[in-house]
C-alpha cells in the first residue's frame, strides 16, 4: 500500500482559524445575545391574561346561563366578570355585554361537545335590547400568567 497522508489542514484553513474575528462579526454576536437574553427575560417576568372561553345562552334581559366547559370548573369562580358577545352583535361595531358569573352548579351536563357545568350570569351592562332565547360566546379571565410558566409546565 501507498503511504496515504492526507494533510486536513491546508495553511489558508490554519490562518482562517488562527484570525480574531472582526469588531463587526464580535459586536453581532453579542447584540444577538442581548436581545436573545431580552427576550427570554421579558417571557419571564411579563403576564398575560388566560381567558376561558364559552357558550351563552340568554334567559331574558338581565340573565343568561353559561356552558363552562369540565375542565376549567375550579378555577371558574362565583364574581367573575363576563364578557359576552352575543349572535349578530359582533365586537367591534357593538361593543361586549358585560356580566358576572352569579351562580354554578355543581353537577355536569352531558352535550354534544363533552360534559359542561352551567352557571347562571347577570347581565349587567349591556349596548342593545338584549331578547331571551339569544345564544352567543362567553370569555372571562382565568388567571394572569407568565408566558415561560406555561411553556415549562409550572404555575
Amino acid at each position: 500500500m501507498t503511504d496515504d497522508k492526507i494533510e486536513l489542514r491546508s495553511e489558508k484553513v490554519r490562518t482562517i482559524i488562527g484570525e480574531i474575528p472582526s469588531r463587526v462579526v464580535r459586536y453581532g454576536i453579542i447584540v444577538i445575545t442581548i436581545v436573545i437574553s431580552g427576550l427570554l427575560a421579558a417571557a419571564y417576568f411579563i403576564p398575560y391574561p388566560e381567558t376561558i372561553d364559552a357558550k351563552i345562552m340568554i334567559k331574558n334581559e338581565t340573565q343568561g346561563t353559561i356552558a363552562i366547559p369540565y375542565k376549567y370548573i375550579n378555577t371558574v369562580r362565583k364574581g367573575m366578570t363576563v364578557s359576552i358577545e352575543l349572535e349578530g352583535f359582533d365586537r367591534q361595531r357593538y361593543g361586549m355585554t358585560k356580566g358576572s358569573i352569579v351562580s354554578i352548579r355543581r353537577r355536569p351536563k352531558r352535550t354534544t361537545e363533552g360534559n359542561v357545568f352551567i352557571g347562571e350570569v347577570r347581565i349587567n351592562d349591556s349596548k342593545y335590547k338584549i331578547i331571551s332565547g339569544m345564544t352567543g360566546s362567553a370569555t372571562f379571565s382565568q388567571t394572569m400568567a407568565v408566558y415561560c410558566n406555561r411553556l415549562w409546565g409550572t404555575q
